[in-house]
């Protein structure tokens, strides 16, 4: 009805009129085809039912209408039109074109072929088999009015049964796939684009004129509405990509398949990726063709590379006179991009530099440090300047076009002036980042990452492969930024550290609880409802602890009231014995004990050491593996031999390898700092708080705090501290 309304007006109609017994909502018309006409100037009219045609000497004059209102929904699932009594209304016109349907000619079908309701034959949806069964039927006979792409795609469904029907094959075999509904495709990860809207003729444009109107994308709108794309179908094993790939490297019989593999120690090296630099307009990736990444830089080069290593501009073929290296673009930048230097940027563009050099081209590096550190790094660097590269020191703020070449503008240092190079490339050098998938792996391992992404080492200095999780080890640039002499060492040290911790007779962790009394147990099982790891089941009336499921965090050790369970280089007496040095070794005029959870807080803790941050001397610090592990008396224990206040730095929960435990501990501290109220201790000098790794540097601000806090209180009161020591000597 839609398409002869508006051929109508273009073959000179100067009004057209559509109507409809029911509303637009229900009209089964595409909303664009609808609003296309509209734009046209054709007019709908809905609620309105033709009922008589009026004419004069065999010739229609005017359409005797009544006004309709909805009542109940019919069997199409459509509220039923009802006629208004009295609303007959009469429009003049000069010719009318029916559009009242379609439907099948039944005497086409066999009597032995089922038919339903609504005239259309019955198949199996699949197979478009009928009840007959030498006869398969697809398209309108089968589903109705509907769309020359569903009538194809039956068609080839069809002619798939017949074939292997006529070879005496399985119809239905291997063709079960469920066709995804696409409100059932997920779409987590995807960002949410509009589609683009189709240029049109405009209405003057059109009279006479059956030209298309849609006047289809430019080639940007193409591209955008391209990679809008989920690509939910996957591959459809057409096997083109086998014909258009020269080296034969595609093999469609290799699938991907998930393994489950039962392992005693992993170790985690899945690389990097180079940060997004597209994310910076000012440096032009992404709009400019001549400018690159040094990754796709590395790809010229290559004799096996996309241009055979003819220095070109690959997307124009632009022969090259003059390379720009733009380094440490969108490193070293705490506003946008990344605040960490990527150490491996300067080397690898000094070889690229070197390499252009050899060739003739002309070659400009605009930096803001060189880093070259190590074993002949700085003679490679001078040997680059030798060669005729030109070094300007200072960042580059924008690049812009210049004709056929680009424009890098940028500041010098050196001549403090801002300064502008032409050039036939640019050559950006992004930041190395963490991969996503490294992130994910580390979450799903609980082992900490540091504020970049990038693993965590259990210690840089001394143990720079092991992570805080016994068993799991890192190496390269998934613990950050490194040249590949230092990921080889970092592999081997790791594979050397796989080998001895699977060699062990028995894999012995120092944490691990134990029951050290079990005189004095009274089969309670309190530490067995209070494990978070489920690691603790009774047997003949005792405890007994899984060691390899056992975290270590010590949770269940306070729940034991008559102190039956110790834990393994953490007992009773060394934890006490850890207290007193801590504050026998202080002379501060204010003693304050920070137990510190060790595998996240206390990372963020080593990471402020390591940065120099100072914090007031009068914080001590013991690692605890969670402040699960601390009883009321170890709080009493430190107070009564000096300390004037207590910290408890713990992990965020159910992160890192006890995470479970941290639930449990804000429970118990809150419990804690009005107890210590009975004691005559102010809960005030009582201080929890959680820590992540990124917080190290807000470190200095949490322990001064603290620190002005108690000082404001004054030290503890002599009386209590000895009331407190005859009791916990």
């Amino acid at each position: 009805a839609i398409d002869a309304a508006r051929c109508a007006s273009r073959i000179g109609a100067d009004e057209v009129m559509v109507l409809y017994r029911r509303t637009q909502s229900e009209m089964p018309a595409y909303a664009e085809d609808v609003e296309h006409a509209e734009s046209e100037g054709i007019e709908f009219n809905f609620l309105v039912n033709p009922v008589k045609f009026i004419g004069e000497n065999g010739k229609i004059t005017s359409i005797e209408c009544v006004k309709m209102e909805l009542g109940e929904p019919d069997e199409s699932g459509r509220r039923r039109p009802i006629p208004i009594e009295g609303s007959e209304f009469i429009i003049d016109v000069d010719s009318a074109v029916l559009a009242i349907g379609q439907m099948i000619d039944r005497d086409s079908v066999p009597k032995d072929v089922e038919v339903s309701d609504r005239n259309t034959v019955v198949t199996d949806s699949l197979t478009k088999e009928t009840s007959h069964p030498q006869i398969f039927a697809c398209g309108d006979i089968e589903l109705g009015p509907a769309s020359v792409i569903e009538a194809i795609g039956g068609a080839k469904d069809a002619a798939e049964s017949i074939h292997r029907y006529l070879r005496e094959e399985d119809i239905r075999a291997g063709r079960d796939d469920p066709v995804i509904k696409a409100e059932n495709i997920p779409t987590e990860g995807f960002d949410i684009d509009a589609r683009q809207v189709m240029p049109l003729y405009r209405v003057s444009d059109i009279s006479d004129d059956f030209s298309e109107t849609e006047l289809g994308f430019t080639e940007e709108m193409a591209v955008k509405e391209a990679e809008r794309c989920l690509s939910c179908g996957g591959c459809s094993a057409c096997e083109e990509c086998l014909k258009v790939c020269p080296p034969e490297c595609i093999d469609l019989n290799d699938q991907g398949k998930i393994v489950e593999l039962n392992v005693g120690a992993i170790v985690l090296a899945t690389g990097f990726e180079l940060f997004d630099i597209s994310t910076l307009p000012q440096y032009g990736y992404g709009v400019y063709p001549n400018v690159l990444t040094s990754m796709e830089m590395e790809r010229v080069l290559d004799v096996n590379g996309p241009t055979g290593s003819q220095i070109i501009v690959p997307k124009t073929g632009k022969e090259v006179k003059s390379v720009s290296y733009v380094l440490c673009a969108g490193s070293r930048d705490t506003e946008v991009g990344c605040a960490h230097c990527s150490r491996v940027c300067c080397l690898y563009s000094l070889k690229q530099a070197q390499l252009l050099r050899d060739r003739g081209i002309d070659v400009t590096i605009h930096y803001i440090d060189i880093r070259a550190p190590g074993r002949r790094y700085e003679e490679f660097y001078r040997a680059t300047q030798e060669k005729g590269a030109m070094f300007v020191k200072g960042k580059v703020t924008e690049i812009v076009p210049n004709g056929d070449q680009v424009l890098v503008r940028s500041e010098d240092m050196m001549l403090n002036r801002m300064v502008e190079y032409p050039a036939d490339l640019v050559i950006l050098a992004p930041p190395v980042i963490a991969t996503e998938d490294s992130l994910k792996l580390a979450e799903a391992l609980r082992v900490p990452s540091d504020e970049d992404k990038f693993v965590l080492e259990k210690h840089p200095k001394i143990d720079p492969v092991s992570t805080k999780r016994e068993g799991i080890y890192a190496c390269g640039m998934v613990i950050g930024p490194k040249d590949i002499q230092s990921t080889t060492a970092e592999a081997e040290a790791a594979a050397m550290k796989v080998v001895n911790f699977l060699n062990g007779d028995r894999i012995i962790d120092p944490d691990k609880a134990y029951l050290a009394y079990p005189d004095v147990c009274t089969s309670c099982e309190d530490c067995v409802k209070v494990c978070p790891e489920n690691a603790i089941t009774m047997m003949d009336g005792l405890p007994v602890i899984n060691d390899i499921i056992c975290s270590g965090c010590g949770a269940c050790i306070p729940t034991c009231e008559e102190n039956a369970l110790e834990q393994q280089g953490l007992t009773e007496a060394q934890l006490k014995a850890s207290i007193r040095g801590a504050l026998e070794g202080s002379e501060a005029e204010l003693k304050i004990i920070a137990f510190v959870e060790k595998a996240i807080a206390y990372t963020a803790v080593d990471l402020a050491g390591l940065a120099r941050l100072s914090y007031p001397s009068s914080i001590r610090i013991i690692p605890l593996p969670s402040m699960a592990r601390l009883k009321k008396e170890h709080l009493l224990y430190a107070f009564a031999h000096g300390a004037d206040g207590v910290m408890a730095l713990e992990a965020p929960s159910h992160e890192g390898p006890y995470g479970h435990a941290h639930v449990i501990s804000e429970d118990r501290l809150d419990d804690y700092r009005w107890e210590i109220e009975d004691e005559d201790v102010d809960s005030s000098r009582l201080w929890f708080s959680r820590v992540y790794v990124p917080d190290w540097r807000k470190l200095k601000r949490v322990f001064t705090t603290f620190h002005d806090m108690v000082d404001g209180e004054g030290p503890l009161d002599d009386e209590v501290r000895e009331t407190l020591i005859e009791e916990y000597p």
